[in-house]
């Protein structure tokens, strides 16, 4: 049962990152940032069910806050050129950590949503309590 109903995630260079499942790694849902396929995927156990929630929320909001700080960060360079002023450097700061923060939840809701993996598929062990 383990090897045709665990989950993983997959890496592609061009697709991305799915969440697969068994041997044949069936697709079950995109890690994209606004969606909620992944929480409704890994609703197996109430712990599985929270840490995928928190990963949908830690993504979306990670993912939204490091394309603003990137564009926050990289407008007043591509403007302005060599002829910065304290604000242009003030913005270019702050965007860029603004990005460093939204990068920080990405990857703390990856651990999140390795969790949730776990207890999903503990499921198919037999040792679920």
């Amino acid at each position: 049962m383990y090897d045709a109903c665990a989950v993983r995630v997959d890496y592609s260079f061009f697709g991305g990152q799915q969440l697969v499942r068994g041997q044949a790694a069936e697709r079950v849902a995109s890690l994209s940032p606004f969606s909620d396929a992944v929480r409704r995927a890994l609703a197996g156990s109430d712990s599985s069910a929270v840490y995928a929630a928190t990963f949908q929320e830690k993504h979306r909001w990670g993912s939204a806050m490091a394309a603003a700080g990137a564009i926050i960060g990289t407008v007043p360079i591509l403007l302005q050129g060599d002829d910065f002023s304290d604000v242009d450097i003030a913005f270019t700061i702050t965007g860029y950590g603004i990005a460093l923060v939204g990068g920080w939840l990405i990857t703390s809701g990856m651990d999140d949503l390795n969790r949730a993996i776990w207890w999903y598929n503990r499921q198919f062990t037999g040792s679920a309590e």
